[in-house]
Formats: structure tokens, C-alpha cells, sequence
């Protein structure tokens, strides 16, 4: 259990992320994941995209994100950051691999593995 991430949200998130079609894998990460939160902190989440290559990821994420963030805000009393991961990426990524607690998995990964698949994909 993630202190900063009432077990409720999680479950939110990870009902989402089921019906999220192109949404491949969900991490938190940020101050809630690294217990130095405030009560009005942030929820940062990350987002694997899926596609057949880099390009239609960032495509399905810039064409998502805005609907797949304003669901999840919808579900969640907190206020929510979303970020989708691009392995060249030089913040979320590795805050991702140095913290990020993987909430759901459409590929039944484990975080090493997940993490794995971030970087090379």
C-alpha cells in the first residue's frame, strides 16, 4: 500500500485503466508514492501508450490524454496530473523507474518488467 494513495483511488484507476483501450500500463509517482505529500498534493500518474511504434503512441497519447485525464479527474477527489511515458524522456521516466508504484497492467507485467518495456519501447 502506497501511503499518499487511499486503496479506493487505486482501484478507480485500475477500473479505468480496464476500459482504457490504447492505455497499456498505469504508475503513480510524485510526492503521494514518495510519502512527502501535503493534503492538497497532486496525484502524478504515468501512462503506457499503446501503438504499433513510437509514433502512433505519441499520436494516441496527444490525441487521448485530454479525455483520459478529464475521466480519471472525474473519479478522483484529488487533483490529477497525467503523463504519458516516452522511454527519451528525462523526467516522468525516471521518476517512474527511481519511485512509481505500477497500479494496473494489460500485459500482467511486473514493475521491473514494465519498467523494462518503458525503455525500449
Amino acid at each position: 500500500m502506497t501511503p499518499g494513495i487511499i486503496p479506493h483511488w487505486s482501484e478507480a484507476i485500475r477500473r479505468w485503466a480496464t476500459s482504457a483501450d490504447q492505455v497499456e500500463a498505469v504508475w503513480a509517482f510524485g510526492s503521494r508514492v514518495k510519502g512527502r505529500y501535503r493534503p492538497d498534493s497532486d496525484l502524478d500518474l504515468a501512462l503506457i501508450v499503446a501503438g504499433e511504434d513510437d509514433q502512433e503512441r505519441m499520436g494516441n497519447a496527444i490525441c487521448m490524454a485530454p479525455r483520459w485525464e478529464a475521466e480519471l479527474q472525474a473519479l478522483l477527489p484529488v487533483k490529477l496530473h497525467l503523463h504519458c511515458m516516452e522511454p527519451d524522456d528525462v523526467i516522468v521516466t525516471p521518476a517512474v523507474r527511481e519511485h512509481g508504484t505500477l497500479l494496473y497492467s494489460s500485459l500482467k507485467l511486473s514493475i521491473r518488467s514494465a519498467q523494462a518495456a518503458a525503455r525500449v519501447s
